[in-house]
């Protein structure tokens, strides 16, 4: 008789999220040169939206935006974007959203459907 391992989706997303955030927490960790960013009214609305994601409307976005707001960011990942104090919760997410913020945005956009 075969015995399967039954691992709920949510804790698997979970296991796999905090596996990639993971990689690399060193605070001295230098993100990767990005390209510039045009500040659209999209890119902006979608800020805004991320910004109530935790209740408050202080042009802080606690929750790392790279984990589509699943974590917590910590303030020594903080970039800044349209006047947002973005918290990213790992030097790998703080690269991943460095290089290409509109890319991760569009994720968090999906999460709270929005344009």
């Amino acid at each position: 008789m075969k015995t399967y391992l039954m691992i709920p989706v949510a804790a698997a997303t979970t296991a796999f999220m905090l596996a990639a955030c993971s990689r690399n927490t060193d605070s001295a960790h230098e993100p990767a040169a990005s390209p510039e960013v045009v500040i659209t009214e999209e890119l902006t609305s979608r800020l805004a939206a991320a910004d109530r994601h935790d209740g408050t409307e202080d042009h802080v976005v606690e929750d790392c935006i790279t984990c589509k707001l699943h974590m917590k960011g910590k303030t020594d990942h903080t970039a800044e974007i349209a006047g947002y104090e973005v918290h990213l919760c790992s030097g790998h997410c703080m690269e991943t959203f460095t290089r290409n913020p509109a890319e991760a945005l569009a994720g968090v956009a999906e999460l709270l459907d929005i344009p």
